[in-house]
């Protein structure tokens, strides 16, 4: 059922005196959890367990405005943490409300509104914010990208240099103002500041622009080396990182199959084979039928010398979807060198029923063939 609650009118007004900070609506509905049965068991826990909690605060009559914001504030980060942004402006947006003087509030409202390209609400919001921390290097970036995206280059650029009076060695400041300069067609100022912030980082975002910016000034060898170093793989890309505690922390709690898979995959793109299977494993965990996940996981662990724990996964893939192609195909090559001949050729010629053109599978039967006995 829909619950409503209703703020008192002098609550609202004494808000909306000061410009900095966002007024609610008098009227405000608190999400619902929907699709419960679709969440993994961990992330349905989250959710129950933080509306629990605003229930039982907004229930008593003896907790205080900063206590319903932290209620109404931590249920927020689990709808932000899986991106459920709509129901995260609006609890934030409650919080910040209930308990004006307290930053971390307006920072992820701030946050929040810019993810869902409200770049204006967002200025509100990050001003709030910075107004109670002054000098906030985060969100004089924020507010520098916000600028840069609504074409206010001065105000961009002066959020920038603010944020290095701060950090002289933010990156993503120093990015921010070569954008600037490139926007303002300044493309050795440009270099100057993105050379900087590559000293801090080797973020592709950076090497793009530089390699933009040294082809405009007529230096075409420079630009191409450094267009060179981008590595094709998203999954291996570096991006330009900005200390953010709050957003860190937001990050910090998925918990949800989809997450632990993907950062899997990154471990694998930066070698890092370990923590790639342990991540795969927990993916795994929550959800036993991620097909690809255990596809995955068993050509990692080929590559960590577990090849029989490999072949076990690849064989529970099988066994959950006969039609996933690519598990035949590898558990054919494993068992094709561990000489199990006769299951090689069985799982080859079903990664060929299911893939046709699967020159590796024809390949394969023509090697298998060629090494029996006649």
């Amino acid at each position: 059922m829909t619950r409503w609650f209703i703020f008192g009118l002098v609550l609202v007004l004494s808000a909306c005196a000061d410009s900095t900070i966002i007024p609610l609506d008098r009227e405000f509905s608190v999400p619902t959890l929907s699709n419960e049965s679709s969440l993994d068991p961990l992330v349905r826990e989250q959710y129950r367990e933080r509306h629990r909690i605003l229930d039982q605060v907004l229930a008593s009559e003896r907790v205080s405005d900063a206590d319903k914001a932290q209620a109404y504030g931590q249920l927020g980060k689990i709808y932000h943490a899986y991106q459920r942004r709509d129901e995260a402006r609006s609890l934030y947006r409650a919080a910040h409300l209930m308990d004006p003087g307290e930053a971390r509030w307006a920072h992820l409202l701030g946050a929040a509104e810019r993810a869902v390209g409200r770049l204006p609400a967002s200025d509100a919001a990050f001003a709030a914010a910075l107004k109670l921390r002054p000098g906030d290097a985060a969100l004089h970036v924020y507010l520098g990208q916000n600028g840069l995206d609504q074409g206010q280059l001065e105000d961009a650029r002066g959020h920038f240099e603010a944020a290095l009076l701060t950090d002289p060695r933010c990156a993503r400041a120093r990015l921010g103002l070569g954008r600037v300069a490139m926007a303002e067609g300044r493309f050795e100022a440009a270099i100057e500041q993105l050379e900087m912030a590559r000293d801090e980082s080797q973020g592709s975002e950076i090497l793009y622009l530089l390699s933009t910016a040294y082809r405009q000034v007529g230096q075409g060898e420079t630009a191409a080396s450094l267009l060179d170093l981008v590595d094709t793989s998203y999954l291996r890309r570096s991006s330009v990182k900005l200390r953010d505690p709050l957003l860190a922390e937001i990050q910090g709690l998925r918990r949800d199959a989809n997450h632990y898979e993907h950062e899997g995959l990154k471990a694998i793109g930066r070698g890092d084979l370990r923590q790639a299977a342990s991540d795969l494993r927990r993916a795994i965990a929550m959800n036993s039928e991620r097909l690809e996940a255990r596809h995955n996981l068993a050509l990692v662990l080929v590559r960590l010398g577990r090849r029989d724990q490999a072949i076990e996964e690849l064989r529970q893939v099988v066994k959950i979807d006969p039609g996933f192609a690519p598990s035949h195909l590898s558990l054919a090559r494993f068992l094709h060198q561990e000489g199990e001949l006769e299951k090689a050729e069985a799982h080859y010629r079903q990664a060929l029923t299911l893939d046709p053109d699967s020159t590796e599978a024809q390949q394969g039967l023509a090697e298998l063939f060629a090494k029996a006995p006649r």
